[in-house]
């Protein structure tokens, strides 16, 4: 006995269905823009993705009780850090504390902060073996702590509290590696559109998912962290933060699908290099800086100058220096960042979304332009959603040759 594979030509109405349903989606994805965040880890990204959120009024309450959850577990697992950090650098804690710290390091799962156990977890922070480790991070740039998470340390009681429910400070402060690919749609009422943000993880292993993002982007925004110039990765301990960041930034701004699309590059994270560039010398780091190290904007302008220096020379972009915890700064930036993007828009400088390709291809799917429907891709070819495979290159094709080449694909077919 055999099998086969039965066929059934569909209905002219079903036809109709299917073509007003894809006209629809074009229209929905006409009318909205999606803004892609990348960046190294710890650029910064997800704060930038909460402060628009807070900005638009768009951070539910459903999102500050998640968090408030997600606090009490991290204050407790920073803490653990901070006590294994105490014995890899041989900080004796007091003696009343041993005994604590040695329970907290044995449990196998971190428990979450609360009110029974809040007493002594602040006699563990605030012993000064560990106060005297946390000054070591202004010297010794092998031992990296999230600084955000200090000033949540200090207010330990108010989040043990079984009611509590984060500030938008506290939000913001809570800088957590980000894992796989969120997505926040905001209504900006001004331009009458849907924004839809894109935040993915920045960690090496998270990277593989971007391409898979490409699609139907109207901006490409680059988080980069101006701190890590001193830093060592997470992944190894080893390779410089700011080389793995600049090669991961040349390999973006490189790539031809994102070519046409404009690229709003942000130097985040201002407020932690000024803590940081009087103990950490950019001439150690970099021999070649000739400027003067006390001067803050000289240090800022050449960490800039090593990642704009790589750009391709004709490649659309726009930059801003940020902090992503600053309000007001961060308003003032994606106000110029939509007024940049509508603009490219008008002039045709995005490309319509609707008209790429929903195929794991990053290229833009160019339609056949014998078709009395531009928006539809070449209908003689197996699979829809793929480009045209007698054309080459897409990015560069040109209506003309596409217009005989597609005359030949539908001769063979």
């Amino acid at each position: 006995m055999g099998c086969g594979a039965s066929t059934s030509e569909s209905s002219p109405e079903d036809k109709e269905i299917n073509a007003a349903a894809i006209r629809a989606d074009a229209k929905a994805l006409r009318q909205s823009l999606k803004l892609l965040i990348l960046g190294a880890g710890e650029s910064g990204k997800s704060t930038i993705c909460k402060q628009i959120m807070m900005i638009h009024n768009q951070f539910t309450q459903d999102m500050r009780t998640e968090l408030a959850m997600t606090l009490k577990y991290y204050i407790v697992f920073w803490l653990k850090l901070l006590l294994q950090a105490c014995s890899q650098y041989k900080h004796q804690l007091l003696e009343e504390n041993t005994t604590h710290a040695m329970a907290l390091l044995a449990c196998t799962e971190t428990p979450l902060l609360d009110l029974d156990n809040v007493v002594q977890y602040e006699k563990l922070y605030n012993d000064p073996a560990v106060q005297c480790l946390l000054e070591r991070r202004n010297r010794d740039a092998s031992f990296a702590f999230p600084e955000s998470s200090l000033p949540l340390f200090r207010i330990m009681r108010t989040i043990a509290a079984p009611d509590y429910i984060p500030s938008d400070e506290d939000c913001l402060l809570m800088r957590l590696r980000t894992s796989g690919v969120h997505e926040y749609t905001i209504y900006i009422k001004s331009i009458n559109r849907k924004l839809v943000i894109v935040d993915v993880g920045g960690q090496r292993n998270e990277r593989r998912k971007w391409v898979h993002c490409f699609d139907g982007c109207s901006a490409i925004i680059y988080c980069i962290a101006l701190d890590d110039y001193a830093a060592t990765t997470l992944e190894d301990a080893k390779t410089s933060r700011h080389s793995e960041s600049l090669k991961l930034f040349q390999d973006v701004v490189s790539l031809d699908p994102l070519a046409d699309l404009p690229l709003i590059i942000l130097f985040n994270r201002v407020d932690l290099l000024r803590d940081k560039y009087k103990h950490f010398p950019l001439t150690k780091h970099f021999p070649h800086f000739s400027g003067d190290l006390d001067n803050f904007d000289e240090v800022v302008r050449f960490i800039r100058g090593t990642y704009l220096s790589v750009v391709p020379e004709g490649r659309q972009h726009f930059y801003h220096v940020t902090c992503a915890i600053d309000r007001d700064n961060v308003k003032f930036v994606f106000r110029s960042i939509r007024e940049a993007i509508m603009n490219a828009s008008m002039e045709g400088g995005i490309p319509d979304p609707s008209r790429w390709s929903t195929s794991r291809s990053t290229l833009p799917a160019l339609p056949c332009p014998a078709l009395p429907c531009p928006a539809l891709p070449c209908p003689a070819l197996p699979c829809l959603v793929l480009p045209c495979p007698a054309l080459p290159c897409l990015a560069k094709a040109r209506a003309g040759q596409a217009q005989g080449m597609c005359e030949q694909v539908q001769g063979k077919v």
